[in-house]
């Protein structure tokens, strides 16, 4: 897919306008953040296809509805990486929401998705990326349900413009 593909006119994943309203940061690392396709295992954000079928949060089969891409957001939004004891980690943008809340609110500690958190750090930004599934069901990327940002973000855009 190409940059902001699933976007409207003037509106892109790495930070565009509505209206005048200044689009947040609200991604995932495009190429680390793995999905689980029905018909091809596992498969990286950035080589995911609008109609490919991924498992989503609810650990049911869904079909990808959007799905955006972007370059790096320039050093103005903090990418964190999340990892847990049981190996399982993730990197997003703090404001990307993640079993329910922000990343930016996950402490060590604390369980994420059945397995505590067992560390933090602020990361180097990566090619960003965002996907939403039929019926607005959370994907479940590198294992933890992630929710998508486009609909959030675009609400809040629209009210505020």
């Amino acid at each position: 897919p190409s940059q902001g593909s699933y976007l409207i006119p003037g509106l892109s994943a790495a930070g565009g306008t509505v209206a005048g309203a200044k689009l947040v940061a609200w991604c995932v690392d495009a190429d680390n953040s793995l999905l689980e396709s029905i018909d091809d295992g596992l498969v990286s954000l950035a080589h995911a296809n609008v109609g490919m079928t991924v498992r989503g949060a609810d650990r049911q089969w869904h079909t990808i509805v959007k799905l955006a891409l972007g370059p790096p957001h320039d050093g103005q939004h903090q990418f964190l990486e999340i990892r847990c004891v049981d190996g399982r980690s993730i990197v997003l943008t703090g404001d990307h929401i993640i079993a329910g809340k922000p990343a930016e609110k996950w402490c060590v500690g604390d369980v994420l998705d059945g397995s505590s958190v067992s560390s933090i750090t602020s990361v180097a930004e990566r090619r960003a990326g965002d996907v939403t599934l039929e019926g607005n069901v959370d994907a479940r990327i590198n294992g933890f349900p992630v929710a998508s940002m486009y609909p959030i973000k675009l609400a809040e855009l629209l009210v505020t413009a």
